[in-house]
């Protein structure tokens, strides 16, 4: 039985990292994780307390979960992402940078693929759906509407 570095609690490692797993889901990971040997209580505080850490399997990187998420959710629109993670990007854990890496190697592939899409008169970047979603959700605010006409915006409202 290992010794909780928080609490002081004695602890089966293979039954905390079970109920860590239950409750978060299969695709975060309980051991090494964390700066210090913990119980699942002590675990799931520092978890809510964001010092949960992966290691990125592309380049090494240790990083953290919540922050890279952020970093991914900023900068991923410049690559026509709208709501995506940096778990749909690739099955690998990966920090913020190696997954917009992943996604700019993506788009621009993409790009190469449909050019009718990227010039100047048609490029949009996302749908007109997820463009309006955006749009109406912003109060239909022109700096929102992603190169659409308002009447396309309204048109896919419907």
């Amino acid at each position: 039985m290992a010794k909780c570095e928080n609490c002081g609690n004695r602890f089966n490692v293979d039954e905390a990292e079970e109920n860590f797993l239950s409750e978060y889901g299969t695709s975060l990971t309980y051991d090494n994780h964390f700066n210090e040997c913990l119980c699942f209580e002590c675990a799931k505080e520092a978890w809510e307390d964001r010092e949960y850490y992966e290691v990125c399997e592309k380049c090494g990187t240790r990083f953290h979960v919540f922050d890279a998420d952020s970093q991914f959710e900023n900068e991923s629109g410049d690559y026509g992402l709208v709501d995506t993670s940096r778990d749909d990007i690739s099955e690998l854990i990966l920090c913020a940078n190696c997954a917009l890496d992943i996604a700019r190697e993506q788009y621009e592939e993409y790009q190469k693929e449909n050019p009718e899409y990227f010039d100047d008169d048609n490029y949009h970047g996302i749908s007109v759906y997820e463009a309006a979603d955006i749009w109406l959700s912003n109060g239909k605010d022109e700096d929102y509407m992603y190169g659409y006409s308002e009447e396309e915006l309204e048109d896919a409202l419907q």
